[in-house]
């Protein structure tokens, strides 16, 4: 009978899932028997082919949480997760500050964390916003943890790179990319939002007299256009630029590269800030490691797994309830819905 049994650490390799958040499922299951086998250092946790086999079928069909999926990365990275999904349309702005620090907050009391909590994990996916939101965000985690760590499944762009630079380690999946620090500011006569580097660019180009010849501009209608600009956006732009130049050192110092050298650490602000003309350019794993940003690793294995399931599911909940934004922890108010997502698992 026994050679029909499954060590469980054995599954859950196999599975790409936590070994805790197996057996957790398991027992909560109450149908799957889990046998103990042998004592003391070498006891062992097992299961049977035949029955894992019906809890792997109702897996299969069965809806998650937003809080399992969580829990299973939190189980696997020993930490406490903090998340913030926006989709491309939502901005970074300072009330999400707030937000967090509530998410923070409730995620100490849920736990019965006294002081300050132990690690956490930032699991991150944003296309940037206001940089000053970032900044702020960092300091309110700081505040509430001794540890912050960046998880990037797939985007942290702009204002949010700003916000993995500040973490104390940094978390990246193959296809995760941050980007150069572009924060978004907002015309003050018609409302409309759009990144710095729109205006340097038109300022460079108006400057590139080859240029302007070869696409046939006449450079008095370029000088007509910056003449009309709002003089509160240009003022933004600058305030801006010196911003992002004084917060992103900082940043740094204190984050990914603390203890690093003052020239080090200038020459990753200048190729975050002035270096990538593009606010779409990519800034993979390889190239940060190229670049001297240090304490970066890949995602892999079970991490992996537990990082894409979790991006799944919040994006499933995001687009059943139309919602652009969350922030959130794996205790949170919303995160006990079911929403269906197959649990994902290996063929043989």
């Amino acid at each position: 009978m026994e050679d029909q049994l499954l060590d469980l650490q054995d599954v859950a390799r196999q599975l790409n899932i936590s070994y805790n958040h197996l057996v957790n499922n398991l027992i909560k299951s109450d149908k799957i028997p889990v046998i103990n086998v042998g004592s003391g250092n070498q006891r062992t946790l097992r299961v049977s082919k035949e029955d894992l086999k019906k809890y792997l079928d109702e897996q299969s069909s069965k809806q998650t949480t937003i809080q399992n999926a969580a829990e299973n990365v939190q189980n696997l990275r020993d930490s406490l997760l903090l998340s913030y999904i926006a989709k491309e349309n939502a901005q970074l702005t300072p009330d999400d500050a707030l937000m967090v620090s509530d998410v923070l907050n409730d995620l100490k009391k849920k736990k019965g964390i006294e002081g300050k909590i132990p690690k956490l994990d930032l699991f991150i996916n944003s296309f940037g916003g206001a940089l000053e939101a970032a900044y702020k965000i960092v300091q309110i985690c700081r505040d509430y943890a001794n540890e912050i760590h960046a998880i990037v499944p797939v985007y942290a762009k702009s204002a949010a790179t700003a916000i993995v630079l500040g973490c104390d380690s940094l978390t990246i999946s193959k296809v995760g990319e941050l980007g150069p620090i572009d924060p978004i500011i907002i015309d003050q006569n018609t409302g409309k939002r759009f990144p710095v580097k729109s205006i340097e660019a038109l300022f460079r180009f108006r400057s590139d007299e080859e240029k302007l010849k070869k696409f046939g501009i006449d450079p008095k209608k370029v000088d007509e256009m910056i003449g009309k600009m709002d003089p509160f956006t240009l003022g933004a732009y600058l305030n801006t630029r010196l911003v992002s130049e004084e917060y992103i050192p900082e940043l740094l110092k204190k984050g990914l590269n603390k203890n690093d050298t003052d020239e080090n650490v200038q020459k990753i602000t200048d190729y975050f800030i002035n270096e990538l003309h593009s606010h779409a350019h990519p800034i993979t794993f390889t190239s940060l490691c190229e670049k001297g940003v240090k304490n970066c690793e890949l995602l892999e294995g079970q991490l992996e797994e537990g990082v894409k399931q979790l991006l799944r599911v919040y994006m499933a909940y995001m687009n059943t309830n139309s919602f652009n934004k969350i922030i959130g922890n794996a205790y949170w108010q919303f995160n006990n819905r079911a929403i269906q997502i197959t649990m994902q698992k290996k063929e043989n």
